[in-house]
């Protein structure tokens, strides 16, 4: 679901580090990053270029339809952010080429979702939301829009996607193709689903991962993205504001 990628001068790019079988992988940021965050949490829904671009790929599922909407918000700043003078030249969205094929792993597209695929099983292991560059860092960017369970380590889960092994598996590919161990991290998810208790996202945190909200709540999307009443989205809403 990536748009239009924008190549930067590489040349001027701060490299990262170079990988080594030794090293645990790093997670890390850099002040470019930052400003990046900071612009996806604080940048309005769109929420006319949202429903159109939800329109035209068809996401009618509710639950399915925030997912992909906060995706298509972020691919929408990412591609903004391409465009001001200070990340013309640091930013580099969608850097691993369609159908690239690294030792251990083949990079492809699937019903605009940009996958790695594991050349001995033969099986898919990981999904990327989106991949850029910043400044030389890799970053895998991922959005978790579901209510958070606070125990729950479930398959799709926003715990799930907090814990180490499961970052590990996701950058396992781009470790491959980079050649590096330094990443950033960014998993991106509604504000109620962030709490400064949850041992899950200070663990996620504490390794140097970044956990940002999205400038809308459950209540608000429901208002704003032309979901019937009777949708999951409000059914969630409402198990959310009955648990609080």
């Amino acid at each position: 679901m990536s748009e239009t990628s924008n190549y930067g001068n590489e040349a001027e790019l701060t490299r990262p580090i170079e990988a080594s079988p030794d090293k645990p992988i790093v997670l890390t940021s850099n002040s470019y990053l930052d400003k990046l965050t900071e612009m996806i949490q604080n940048t309005p829904f769109d929420w006319d270029y949202i429903k159109a671009k939800a329109d035209a790929q068809n996401f009618n599922e509710s639950g399915n339809r925030v997912g992909k909407s906060a995706e298509i918000h972020l691919h929408h700043v990412l591609q903004k952010a391409s465009q001001l003078e200070d990340f013309q030249k640091r930013l580099i969205i969608s850097p691993v080429p369609k159908e690239t094929t690294t030792q251990h792993f083949h990079f492809h597209s699937r019903k605009g979702s940009f996958i790695a695929k594991d050349l001995d099983t033969q099986q898919d292991i990981a999904e990327y939301d989106a991949i850029t560059q910043v400044d030389g860092l890799p970053v895998v960017w991922e959005v978790k829009t579901g209510k958070r369970n606070r125990s729950s380590k479930k398959k799709g889960d926003l715990n799930a996607a907090l814990t180490n092994e499961k970052v590990n598996a996701i950058l396992a590919p781009l470790r491959e193709f980079f050649n590096t161990d330094a990443f950033g991290y960014v998993i991106i998810t509604m504000p109620e689903n962030i709490f400064d208790m949850s041992s899950f996202q200070n663990g996620f945190r504490q390794r140097g991962g970044i956990l940002i909200g999205l400038p809308t709540n459950y209540t608000e999307f429901q208002q704003n993205a032309d979901i019937p009443l009777e949708d999951k989205l409000v059914q969630l809403q409402n198990k959310y504001n009955q648990e609080k």
